[in-house]
Order: C-alpha cells, then sequence, then structure tokens
C-alpha cells in the first residue's frame, strides 16, 4: 500500500499535470510490487476527485472526518 500526495499549484492546473504525476507514481509503485494507493482528497477539491474518477481510479469512497478516503487496486498496466 502506498500513501499518495500530489498538489499542482494554481497557475499550472488543468494542464494535465496531474494526471501525468499520478500515472507515473502509479507506474513507478507498480514497478516497485507495490498493488494499491491510498488517498485522502479534501471535499472541496472537486478536480482531484473528478481526476480521480476520469482516471477510473474512484469505484468507491468513504466520506470520514470531513475527507474522503479512497483506496484502490491499481492497473497491472499503468
Amino acid at each position: 500500500m502506498a500513501e499518495v500526495a500530489v498538489a499542482v499549484i494554481d497557475e499550472f492546473q488543468r494542464r494535465g499535470l496531474g494526471s501525468t504525476l499520478l500515472a507515473s507514481l502509479a507506474r513507478v509503485a507498480r514497478d516497485h510490487g507495490i498493488k494499491s494507493f491510498s488517498l485522502i482528497v479534501l471535499p472541496e477539491n472537486r478536480e482531484m476527485l473528478g481526476l480521480l474518477r476520469k482516471m477510473g481510479w474512484i469505484h468507491q469512497a468513504k466520506l470520514s472526518g470531513g475527507v474522503y478516503e479512497i483506496s484502490f487496486e491499481l492497473p497491472d498496466l499503468v
């Protein structure tokens, strides 16, 4: 299991950097035997939630303590 943190400053958002970073992290994680990710996302971070949905990584999100807890298995080929 790996915990992932990604931040893209406002002026560079909406350019594909977040999806590129997440895809790269997933590839490196898989290369090192990590099979799943666990993320904590603030509900107001709609951009990240949308990105995770777009990438097919949100299958289940649990709202707990004011944040979404999202865990998922990494696909074999990222």
